[in-house]
Formats: C-alpha cells, structure tokens, sequence
C-alpha cells in the first residue's frame, strides 16, 4: 500500500512494479546511504523485537522472564551479533551464541568446533563446569581442530571472572552501552553501497517535490524519451513526435538538479 501510494498517488490500485521507478529496499533505505527515508517495516519489527532480548537481560523482575520471547534465530543472531557480554556468573549468557570472549562469539572464533559439538545451546556456567564444553567437542582429529581448540581454550582460560557478579551486557552501536530501537534499526543497513552524491539534495531549500525528483534523477531512473519507449506506456509515434519536448524537459530537469545540489554542499 505504501509502495502504491508513492509511486500511483490517488489511484493505488493501479500500481504494480512497472511503475515503481526505484526497488522497494532502496527507497527503504535511510536517507544518508543513498535511500528515500521510508521505514522498512520488517526491520523496524525486527529492531523492536530485539528489546525483548535486551529486556531480558536488564530487567529480570518482569514476570515474563524466563519465558520463550517472540524472536527467530535471525533476531537473536542479530542481537548477539550487537552486544557485548562480560562473563561473571554465566549463567545468562549462551557459551557459543554470545559475544563473551574478547566481544566475540566462540562459534565465529571456532566454526568447526561449533558444528562439531553436540550440544548448542547451553550457558557459559554450564559449559565450564567441568570443562563440558571440551567433551562436547571430542574427540578431535584434524590439525585445524587441534590449532581452534587451543586457541580458544586459552582465550577461555585467560578470562577474569567473578563468579559471584551479574554478567553485564553492552549494545556495540550506542556510545553509553545501552540499546536504541533507532541504532538496532540502522545498524541492519550496514554493508549497502552508500551515494555520497545524494545527501546534499535533502539540505537544499528547495521544495520536496524538486528534492524527491533530484533523488530520482541521481539514481539515474528519470523517465526520459528512451526510457519510456523501453517501458512501451505508450504508442511509439507519440514517443517519436515529442522526443524533442522530453529531451529539453531533462535539460531543464538536470540543470535543476544540479542547482540543488550545489546549494545543499554550500549549506
């Protein structure tokens, strides 16, 4: 419906993808890398959920603590992915899954042990009383085991903890360790080519149809005399007789456009 309203204005129903003149994930994407702005609901759903694992971290008077939370393994590996954990106790934290040694997890430190052990889900308590994680990765047989074996045994081993202490947890994206549904919301963009070109169109003064139009232009995605004949809208003839009109239209079009943007780098 949002994708209908942008692209169709007051007749929605008439829209399907050969109207849309940018994808969908682009114009979802913040405006500073290179997108429109435009919540993507499906990663702001997945930002929210993430406070349901931050919660149950912080906050362990809730009733609902202890309970099964509505997050999928992408959730929670998103979430582990953006924390860092401080082992004292350890009985919070999930020995393969958390980012607890050194802020990284031992199933990125040691991919081969991970697939190997038996057991995956089980706390950092549990897995070193008795050394239970070392039984659950042998017996052991290639040189490549031997070397992530001992490499993380003595990272483990290393560690200062205080088993009479609450873990502690950090969220990577905030400079106060605490998290935001905003930073857990870009932070799913990471990784997509930024237009460094863009971001002076949303400082101009100039009016948001003419910024919205610069946009579309600098994506290279203005419908042009060439461009519409590809598209086939329309009788061919009509295409030839006013290919001249459209040429001058995105003279006029880019000389704007450029104006934008050089006011926008003046500001």
């Amino acid at each position: 419906m949002r994708r209908s309203f942008l692209w169709k204005g007051e007749e929605p129903e008439k829209e399907c993808g050969g109207h849309c003149l940018i994808n969908w994930p682009t114009v979802c994407t913040p405006k500073d890398m290179g997108g429109l702005g435009i919540l993507d609901l499906e990663r702001l759903a997945r930002a929210l959920r993430h406070r349901w694992c931050w919660f149950q971290w912080k906050h362990n008077s809730r009733l609902w603590v202890g309970l099964d939370i509505p997050c999928d393994k992408s959730d929670r590996n998103l979430f582990n992915a953006s924390t860092i954990v401080t082992v004292d106790k350890g009985n919070k934290d999930s020995f393969w899954h958390s980012s607890w040694v050194n802020g990284a997890a031992p199933k990125n430190l040691a991919p081969s042990l991970f697939r190997k052990s038996r057991r995956k889900n089980f706390t950092v308590q549990q897995a070193l009383n008795n050394n239970f994680w070392i039984n659950q990765v042998c017996p052991l047989h290639t040189d490549a085991e031997f070397r992530k074996y001992a490499s993380l045994w003595e990272q483990i081993s290393l560690l200062d903890r205080n088993p009479n202490s609450d873990d502690k947890i950090i969220w990577r994206w905030m400079s106060d360790g605490n998290y935001t549904t905003k930073s857990a919301y870009r932070i799913q963009f990471v990784g997509q080519a930024r237009r460094q070109s863009i971001i002076p169109i949303w400082k101009a003064k100039a009016e948001p149809k003419c910024k919205f139009f610069a946009w579309i232009l600098l994506h290279r995605k203005i419908l042009t005399a060439n461009s519409l004949e590809k598209r086939e809208d329309g009788p061919m003839t009509c295409y030839a007789n006013f290919a001249t009109q459209h040429q001058t239209h995105q003279n006029i079009f880019v000389k704007t456009a450029r104006h934008l943007c050089s006011l926008g780098s003046d500001g």
